[in-house]
C-alpha cells in the first residue's frame, strides 16, 4: 500500500491513522488533536466543545478506550433533567411527567394513549414520527418545541429514519408510573456513561497521539488534486496520496476539489444541511451548584437548548470551591452568529440560565463563548440521496470520506472511532470496509 493521507485530527481520523499504523500523514489545521472532542482550559476550569460523554455497546471500542486511558476513565450513572413549567423533570421527557401542571400531564397521558391506538398512518416526516409514537400532548409540550430549537428546522422538514436509535421510546406503562410518581429508572443507551478522571473528555484524543506517526499540526490542508493525487497545504506544501482518508465537512471538501467537480456533485454538498452551535461556558464561584449533568430547555424563553455541568462530570473540570456550566445555542446554517455583540450575548445567556435559581449572575467568575461550526447534521429529506451522490464520486477519485462531517451522519464517539478505523480498512483494502452507519 503506498502513502495515506489523512486532513483532520478529530476522533475518526486519529482513529484511522492508529488503524493504519504506517505509511500515513496526518494533516490538523489546529495546534492540537481532538476536533469537537478537545477540552479547553479557561481561567482554571475545564471546558469540552459542549458537553461529550461516552458510551458505546461495542465490544472492541471498549477494548480500545480501555487500553487508551487505563485508570483514567470512570463510570458514570446519568443524572440528565428536563426543565418546563418552571419545573424539573427527568431524561426522557416522555417517561417523566411527574411534578408537571396536571393539565400537561393529562394532555402527555392521554395523547399517547391516543396515537397507540389510532390507525396507522404512513410517516412522512420527523414530526409525523413524533406525532404517531409518544402523541400531540408529549409532542407538544416537548418533542416539537425542543427539536426546533436543536436542529433550527420544523421536524416536518427532516426525514425519521435515524430516530430509532436516537430517541428513547418507553412503554405504556411505563410513561403511566412516571407520571404518578418520579421514577429512578434511566432510559436510553447513555443510562450509564464513560468519563475521563482528569483532562476532560480531550483526554482520549490525547491518547492516541503518542500511538501515531506523521501528525503534522497547523498544516491545513487547502486544496485537493484529485489527477495528481496530491493535498497542498495553505502554505503550499505538497502531500501525495495514493489514498485519502478526509474528515472535512463535505461541503467544504467539495470546495476544495476545485472545478473538475460535476455541477450536480456541487449542488448536492451544498443542499447537504447542518447547524452552528455557540457555546457559552461559565465558571461559577459556588460549590456543588447542582448534581445534575445536563438539563434539557424546550421552552422560548429560554435561547439556548441545552446546559451541562462539568464540574459534575468530574471533579477536575473546577477548582476546589468553584463549579461550571456549558449552555449551547443553535443557529441555521446561513444565519450569522452574534459576533459583534458576543458579550451582550453571554449577558443574556447568564441571565436567563440564573433566572432558574441556579446562581446568581455576580458569582459568575469566568465566562467564555466559542463556535462549533457546523455542529450536526441535519436530516433534511434529501439527506440521503446528496451524500450517496457525493460518496460516490470521491470514492471514484480515491478519496474515502469518514467521521461526523465525513459519512455526513450523527455520529457519537465510539461511531467517529469505527468510522475511522473503517476508512483505514478501506484505504489497505480489506474488504467489507466501505464505511459507517448510524445504528438503525
Amino acid at each position: 500500500m503506498g502513502e495515506t493521507v489523512v486532513i483532520g485530527a478529530g476522533l475518526s481520523g486519529l482513529s484511522a491513522a492508529y488503524h493504519l499504523r504506517d505509511g500515513c500523514t496526518v494533516l490538523e489545521r489546529s495546534g492540537r488533536a481532538g476536533g469537537l472532542c478537545r477540552t479547553e482550559n479557561i481561567g482554571g476550569f475545564l471546558f469540552d466543545y459542549a458537553i461529550h460523554v461516552f458510551y458505546t455497546q461495542d465490544r472492541y471500542v471498549k477494548a480500545l478506550l480501555s487500553e487508551l486511558l487505563g485508570e483514567n476513565l470512570a463510570t458514570v450513572v446519568r443524572e440528565s433533567w428536563v426543565y418546563s413549567r418552571g419545573v424539573y423533570t427527568r431524561y426522557p421527557f416522555q417517561a417523566n411527567t411527574y411534578g408537571l401542571p396536571v393539565g400537561v400531564v393529562k394532555d402527555c397521558i392521554l395523547g399517547l394513549v391516543e396515537a397507540r391506538e389510532g390507525p396507522r398512518k404512513r410517516l412522512k416526516s420527523f414530526e409525523d414520527w413524533i406525532l404517531a409514537t409518544f402523541g400531540r400532548g408529549i409532542g407538544e409540550h416537548f418533542m416539537l418545541p425542543y427539536n426546533t430549537k436543536l436542529w433550527t428546522v420544523p421536524p416536518s422538514r427532516m426525514c425519521h429514519e435515524w430516530t430509532s436509535f436516537r430517541v428513547p421510546k418507553p412503554r405504556l406503562d411505563e410513561v403511566l408510573e412516571g407520571a404518578l410518581r418520579e421514577q429512578p429508572k434511566n432510559f436510553g443507551p447513555n443510562a450509564q456513561f464513560l468519563y475521563p478522571r482528569r483532562g476532560g473528555i480531550g483526554a482520549i484524543a490525547d491518547a492516541f497521539v503518542p500511538r501515531l506517526g506523521d501528525l503534522r499540526f497547523n498544516t491545513a490542508a487547502a486544496r485537493i488534486d484529485m489527477e495528481k493525487r496530491q493535498v497542498r497545504t495553505e502554505k503550499g506544501e505538497p502531500f501525495p496520496y495514493e489514498k485519502l482518508i478526509s474528515t472535512v465537512p463535505l461541503p467544504e471538501l467539495v470546495r476544495m476539489l476545485g472545478g473538475d467537480v460535476p455541477a450536480g456533485i456541487r449542488q448536492a454538498a451544498r443542499a447537504l444541511m447542518f447547524n452552528k452551535v455557540l457555546v457559552v461556558n461559565m465558571g461559577i464561584d459556588r460549590e456543588n451548584m447542582t448534581f445534575r449533568h445536563w438539563v434539557y430547555y424546550p421552552e422560548k424563553k429560554y435561547s439556548f437548548y441545552r446546559a451541562s455541568f462539568p464540574s459534575e462530570l468530574a471533579p477536575n473540570m473546577a477548582p476546589a470551591g468553584k463549579s461550571s456550566v456549558t449552555v449551547e445555542i443553535a443557529y441555521p446554517r446561513h444565519r450569522p452568529m452574534e459576533t459583534a455583540g458576543r458579550e451582550l450575548l453571554i449577558d443574556r445567556v447568564i441571565n436567563e440560565l440564573a433566572s432558574t435559581g441556579l446562581f446568581e449572575p455576580s458569582e459568575v467568575v469566568v465566562r467564555d463563548a466559542r463556535i462549533m461550526h457546523p455542529a450536526y447534521v441535519i436530516y433534511d429529506h434529501s439527506h440521503r440521496r446528496n451524500v450517496a451522490l457525493v460518496h460516490g464520486f470521491l470514492r471514484k477519485h480515491g478519496i474515502i470520506p469518514a467521521g461526523r462531517f465525513g459519512e455526513w451522519e450523527y455520529l457519537n464517539m465510539d461511531h467517529a472511532i469505527l468510522s475511522g478505523r473503517l476508512a483505514a480498512g478501506e484505504a489497505a483494502g480489506r474488504k467489507g470496509s466501505h464505511g459507517y452507519r448510524t445504528p438503525r
